[in-house]
């Protein structure tokens, strides 16, 4: 089994090496809200914690946060998930910003340079 993170319109899902995976609808709100002992550290709108191994993360801490507050405030890029453009939302979220590109945090793009 492979390590994966799965987007749609409903919510995100965060699977881990052995199988197991951890789904919170965006109705929920989740929010990353720290690092602690390797577990990224998400809030959800009933201020319940869940954690999730940063090593089964294939994507920053920053990319993560981006996900969550993005696709869980706002309903017209969710829809996008189910369609299309799918694919393209979702790299236009974890595309770097300004402050990634300059402050040496940032290692890909899609986009050549």
């Amino acid at each position: 089994m492979r390590r994966r993170i799965t987007v749609s319109k409903s919510g995100i899902a965060l699977t881990q090496a052995n199988g197991h995976s951890l789904e919170i609808p965006w109705k929920e709100h989740p929010r990353l809200i720290g690092v602690r002992q390797a577990d990224a550290v998400i809030v959800l709108k009933n201020h319940l914690e869940t954690r999730y191994p940063i090593g089964y993360l294939p994507l920053s801490m920053r990319q993560l946060e981006r996900l969550l507050s993005t696709f869980s405030t706002d309903g017209r890029l969710r829809a996008k998930l189910s369609g299309p453009e799918a694919l393209s939302t979702v790299l236009a979220v974890l595309e770097p910003t300004e402050e990634e590109l300059t402050d040496g945090s940032w290692t890909w793009s899609r986009r050549s340079r």
